[in-house]
């Protein structure tokens, strides 16, 4: 892609357009493509924060975005699909920015159009949003809508179906602030693995804001380049984890001496704080079925200086294992927990697909419970906020296997501010400030 200086801003718009474009082909998730196109493009920190803002902040609002839309748009289906983004690209600018002036935002999107070969839409472009300038469109207020949940849906630009979900859950009140909090992009979370002072002095070098929270050994860090970033992960012993996952292995609690598997261990980081908990001292198989899954792992494996994990390419439900002492199921999910950072989930998923990744959870878990040696523990944890997918699937399982116990966490010192009722832990963003998850404990007591 050519860079243009004719137009202020233009490049890194025209980037954003791609980005948004592969997005909704569902070529990539929004993070996964956006430091793709961060490593591949020489921006200055001003434009890859923008660039940044402007991908997550359209996916984000989506719905409220093309509520707008509408008010000016006679059929927005009817819409040509790039200028459709170009539209949704300048009304995220002119309704929830302040940086950007207007006129810049109208200028830009409509070279935008022309540089996309959309010139004969141009006026269009110019339209919506002087249009929108002149009359700006108010949002419908949920304290006062007959249908809270439709307001909420579209004041937050959630799916209606998912934020029925949360309502019949937590209450219209407290689901409000789980929708509020889902729309903030966190700082990164990292854990902190070896040489701390080596990481502290880094960060004071580069002046970075550095935080930390309930969880041990993790820290946030905000206002982060994506330079920055990379600098940290190859001159530090470090891993990108949100400290609700460092949850797992801390109850877990490895013994050293201990055979343990990891049987979707792909990313790899609860394998490796796994390894990090015990020095090593243990012999952890790491199992995921796709091989380049591995190979991260390995690759995190040689950066960090690891060398008690042993890579397994096989399916979680057929591990070529003897019986251990303890199975982790970090569990294939809808992932509605991490919202935050991947606003995109929640309009690729459906009550169908939590009705069959629940179905297959409940499989994972009953094959990884015949990996667990007498005494010996079962981990089972998403990153997800459903019932269906987490204390369902827990009950289901222990109504059929009387050989397992459930573990309250409400006695973990770790776990008690996090712990259910039910003696599981569950995160979220609106009242931890860390992804949403779910861990259950369980020991084979014959």
């Amino acid at each position: 892609m050519k860079r243009s200086n004719s137009v202020p801003g233009l490049y890194v718009r025209l980037l954003v357009l791609d980005a948004l474009q592969r997005i909704q082909n569902q070529d990539g998730y929004s993070d996964v493509v956006a430091e793709q196109t961060l490593s591949t493009h020489r921006l200055s920190p001003v434009d890859a924060a923008l660039f940044n803002e402007l991908v997550r902040g359209v996916v984000r609002y989506r719905l409220t975005l093309d509520y707008y839309l509408a008010a000016f748009v006679k059929s927005i289906s009817k819409l040509d699909p790039v200028v459709h983004i170009i539209l949704q690209i300048g009304l995220y600018q002119l309704a929830m920015l302040e940086r950007v002036p207007a006129h810049a935002v109208v200028h830009s999107s409509v070279a935008l159009a022309a540089q996309k070969k959309r010139a004969h839409l141009k006026g269009l472009v110019n339209a919506v949003l002087r249009n929108y300038l002149r009359q700006p469109v108010a949002l419908p207020d949920p304290r006062h809508e007959k249908n809270p949940v439709s307001a909420l849906a579209i004041c937050y630009s959630f799916p209606e179906w998912l934020v029925a979900h949360w309502v019949e859950q937590l209450g219209v009140a407290e689901t409000e602030e789980l929708l509020q909090a889902s729309n903030t992009h966190p700082g990164l979370s990292l854990r902190i693995s070896n040489d701390p002072d080596a990481f502290s002095r880094l960060t004071k070098e580069m002046n970075l804001n550095i935080t930390s929270g309930a969880v041990p050994g993790y820290v946030t860090v905000k206002g982060m380049s994506y330079a920055q970033q990379q600098r940290l992960l190859h001159e530090t012993k470090i891993t990108v984890q949100d400290a609700s996952a460092g949850l797992v292995a801390l109850v877990a609690r490895p013994r050293s001496g201990w055979k343990i598997a990891d049987v979707c261990a792909a990313p790899g980081g609860k394998s490796l704080h796994l390894a990090e908990l015990t020095a090593g001292e243990n012999e952890l198989y790491s199992a995921d079925l796709q091989l380049s899954r591995l190979q991260k792992i390995a690759q995190n494996c040689k950066r960090l200086n690891i060398q008690s994990i042993h890579l397994l390419q096989a399916d979680a439900r057929s591990i070529p294992l003897l019986p251990v002492d303890l199975v982790m199921l970090d569990a294939p999910c809808s992932g509605l927990g991490v919202i935050r950072k991947k606003p995109d989930l929640k309009w690729n998923k459906t009550p169908q697909h939590i009705a069959q990744l629940a179905e297959l959870q409940y499989h994972l878990l009953t094959s990884a419970a015949t990996r667990v040696k007498k005494n010996g523990f079962l981990i089972y944890s998403t990153c997800t906020t459903t019932k269906q997918e987490n204390e369902n699937v827990v009950f289901a399982f222990l109504k059929k296997n009387s050989d397992f116990i459930a573990h309250d966490l409400k006695h973990e010192p770790i776990a008690k501010s996090f712990a259910t009722r039910d003696g599981f832990i569950r995160t979220w963003p609106h009242r931890h400030d860390l992804d949403g998850s779910f861990v259950a404990k369980m020991q084979r007591v014959s």
